[in-house]
């Protein structure tokens, strides 16, 4: 509901967690749209996903 409750952790691009499922969700957003750029395994070297986009 609110895109900027999370973190930012790379030039704008921002982490979601999620609550009942290992994984983890990086993602561009505003009040009007999210861009959804990687969805990583919360066991994987977090530092990958900047490789893949």
């Amino acid at each position: 509901r609110n895109p900027r409750q999370f973190p930012v952790v790379h030039n704008g691009v921002r982490r979601g967690l999620m609550k009942r499922f290992p994984y983890q969700v990086f993602f561009l957003g505003d009040n009007q749209r999210v861009v959804v750029l990687a969805v990583f395994h919360a066991k994987r070297n977090p530092e990958r996903w900047q490789n893949r986009t």
